[in-house]
């Protein structure tokens, strides 16, 4: 709720009041009435220009968080591009008219990685808030566990703590409704969970403050490979030593491939890359074609 008694909620449908949407995702504020008194579209993350940019639009579950100083916290799912496992959860920071200020996106070390299919956010009882999404998610029934991830970040979305709960190590998958802060400084997990292909039942789990067992976010395995400069101009080399020979391939937002080129020796230069600026993917496969190493670079 605003100072003034208003609301705020972010949405992918246009109120009665207008005759188009303002974007695929709009935040709209309403009077106590639930009268529309004004709204204004999400960021467009890539710089596109365009208000219904496809490679800008958070969906599913969208959630909407307001900082004492006006400023919002959205967050939602980001990417469209299902035959490369390519959907992210997506926290954004912005100032009260919508203009982006952070990001901040995660991915899982999943070779299926559907994150932010389901997710869900609230208000941390010390400040910052809880963001849990799950990694794994189940897409046409191709995957048999999920893990659901908690971080809690400050207001410049760093993450300062996390949780996770081992869908893969109990053999069960997961599903999340909702994360709920309680008054000792913890949080409950609401959902399902099912395992051994039973039906899914009610599931709701507590969490201490002091289960967390990271104040950093660590990668698990270890970088195959990496891009510099990152964020680049119109060059980038991809360097990983364990790869004698492959292709990299680089994507934009729409999943189009813009570029490729061949790795010998552990490397490839990438040049002359004119592209519009913005968030491009990369995918490193080796000689047999398997995929080896992915990651985002950022165009100026």
């Amino acid at each position: 709720m605003e100072p003034d008694g208003s609301y705020l909620i972010s949405s992918c449908k246009a109120p009665l009041e207008l005759d188009e949407p303002l974007a695929a995702t709009s935040v709209f504020r309403l009077n106590q009435e639930l009268d529309w008194l004004g709204g204004f579209p999400t960021p467009n993350i890539y710089g596109s220009g365009s208000i219904f940019a496809e490679d800008s639009v958070l969906e599913d579950q969208v959630h909407l968080r307001r900082l004492s100083s006006g400023n919002l916290i959205v967050s939602g799912r980001l990417g469209g591009w299902l035959e490369l496992g390519y959907y992210h959860s997506v926290i954004m920071k912005t100032n009260s008219i919508g203009e982006l200020q952070y990001m901040a996106y995660f991915e899982s070390t999943f070779p299926f990685d559907q994150v932010a299919v389901l997710s869900a956010m609230c208000d941390a009882p010390e400040g910052g808030f809880y963001f849990a999404y799950v990694e794994n998610s189940e897409v046409l029934g191709q995957v048999q566990f999920s893990n659901v991830r908690v971080l809690r970040m400050d207001t410049s979305l760093s993450v300062t703590c996390d949780w996770m709960v081992e869908g893969a190590e109990e053999g069960a998958y997961y599903y999340l409704e909702r994360i709920k802060s309680t008054s000792d400084g913890g949080f409950v997990l609401l959902g399902g969970r099912r395992t051994n292909g039973e039906s899914t039942s009610a599931w709701a789990q507590k969490f201490e403050a002091s289960d967390c067992y990271s104040s950093t976010n660590e990668r698990v395995q270890p970088m195959k490979g990496g891009v510099f400069p990152n964020p680049g101009s119109q060059e980038f080399i991809w360097k990983g030593d364990m790869l004698r020979s492959g292709e990299l391939r680089l994507h934009d937002a729409l999943g189009r491939l813009v570029w490729s080129g061949a790795i010998a020796n552990g490397h490839v230069h990438a040049e002359d890359l004119l592209m519009v600026p913005g968030l491009y993917c990369y995918e490193v496969r080796d000689g047999t074609g398997k995929r080896y190493d992915c990651g985002l670079w950022v165009k100026q």
